[in-house]
């Protein structure tokens, strides 16, 4: 199984939010930061995962959950 990654930005409470329910159950992740306040979340790599260009995007086994 290939480690989830969580991405967005780090102050974000929904990106702690996950960042802490990964580290409460032990899982290893990959952070990927996405700097909203210089609009990479609407840069056409980000909206290819994430077409909302919102953060956070979880990304698990090739798949994205929103």
């Amino acid at each position: 199984m290939t480690k989830p990654t969580v991405y967005g930005t780090p102050q974000s409470t929904y990106v702690r939010t996950v960042r802490l329910l990964l580290e409460e159950a032990g899982a290893d992740y990959n952070l990927k930061k996405v700097d909203i306040f210089n609009g990479e979340s609407k840069s056409p790599e980000y909206l290819a995962k994430n077409p909302f260009g919102k953060v956070l995007t979880l990304e698990v086994d090739g798949g994205t959950a929103l």
